[in-house]
């Protein structure tokens, strides 16, 4: 059995982490959506959904600083060895250097192209728009819309 909780009162940001919480309790998208006052199992999933992101955000960022901090530690050791033109040490700071880049995503960004697969993403659009009882081809047409925009730029 799912515990129960009050929507009243409850911020957008508490009732995603509670929604989260309860998920994993164990209870159905449609109990979370009763208990926290969402419209339906859709707006429940939703919350659970931006909950994940935003720990896992939180999460990563604490790694983040963690391992920045290592490789300071590292580079401090090295970098006066480095200084004095030991090949070694330089060689050794140059690949901290590198990974902290890669870290924090410092390099200049490459450029992709992207290829889509157009029927599989109509198919996407209208399952979509079924789940969120939208007129799945009115969705396709702003998809190829908004898809026939981007591709201008």
């Amino acid at each position: 059995m799912c515990p129960r909780s009050s929507a009243n009162g409850l911020n957008a940001a508490e009732r995603q982490r509670r929604a989260l919480e309860l998920r994993r309790s164990g209870c159905t998208l449609q109990e979370i959506a009763d208990q926290l006052g969402y419209a339906g199992p859709s707006g429940a999933r939703r919350a659970i959904e931006t909950a994940l992101e935003k720990t896992l955000c939180h999460e990563a960022t604490a790694l983040r600083v963690l391992e920045s901090e290592r490789l300071d530690r590292l580079q401090r050791g090295l970098w006066p060895k480095a200084e004095q033109g030991d090949v070694r040490a330089v060689e050794a700071v140059l690949k901290i250097m590198s990974r902290r880049a890669k870290l924090f995503n410092l390099d200049a960004p490459k450029t992709h192209q992207l290829v889509i697969d157009e029927d599989a993403l109509d198919e996407l659009s209208r399952q979509e728009a079924i789940a969120q009882g939208l007129d799945p081809e009115a969705v396709v047409a702003e998809t190829r819309r908004i898809l026939h925009e981007v591709s201008k730029r």
